[in-house]
């Protein structure tokens, strides 16, 4: 498989989750840099065993499952800003609850407009 090919593929299992999961962070909305949003299991006890499994015991990432196990394992889980899914893991800030689904439209890698901020508090 050449570069080419994995990124490729990289950028369809991408896709794949961003339309699973909405393309947004569940907390604060952030959109601006897809590279910027990571998966979060809202309960971890039903994350996959070989997802949870150290690196040298077998463990695998979402992108090595297939898209039917991808899919199975999406569902109890949430898109993240890393600031966001920082302060989740350290206890700062709540996750939401239940994994929620909005199917937005997967905005373009490049040429997105920048985020509009607001103050929360």
């Amino acid at each position: 498989m050449t570069k080419e090919d994995r990124r490729r593929r990289r950028d369809r299992r991408k896709g794949f989750i961003l339309k699973k999961l909405g393309a947004s962070c569940s907390i604060c909305g952030f959109d601006t840099f897809l590279c910027a949003l990571d998966v979060h299991h809202v309960d971890s006890s039903k994350k996959n065993d070989r997802l949870r499994a150290t690196r040298t015991k077998g463990r695998i990432a979402l992108r090595d499952l297939s898209y039917a196990d991808l899919e199975n394992e999406l569902a109890g889980c949430i898109l993240l800003c890393r600031n966001c899914h920082a302060a989740v893991e350290k206890g700062i800030l709540t996750c939401p609850t239940a994994p929620f689904h909005t199917a937005s439209p997967t905005p373009e890698i490049s040429g997105s407009a920048p985020p509009t901020t607001t103050r929360r508090g």
